[in-house]
């Protein structure tokens, strides 16, 4: 299990922080590439957003399958 910390900035900056290891950080990365994800949803609607299982998610079509290749399914 890994955590991390996304903040988003007046302007649409990010900031990936407080990565327990580096995949927290690579999964922000690929949220503000493709301007979809649930840390986006969650910090921008101010929602609590869950996923049990990326293979079967559509909110997020491009980062679900970008996710997938790296191992993460929820």
């Amino acid at each position: 299990d890994t955590a991390g910390i996304l903040l988003i900035k007046k302007g649409g900056q990010f900031e990936s922080i407080g990565g327990t290891d580096d995949l927290p950080h690579e999964l922000d990365e690929l949220q503000h590439a493709l301007s979809e994800g649930p840390c986006i949803d969650a910090a921008l609607d101010e929602v609590l957003v869950r996923t049990d299982d990326f293979r079967l998610e559509t909110r997020w079509p491009a980062y679900s399958a970008a996710v997938q290749k790296l191992g993460v399914l929820s």
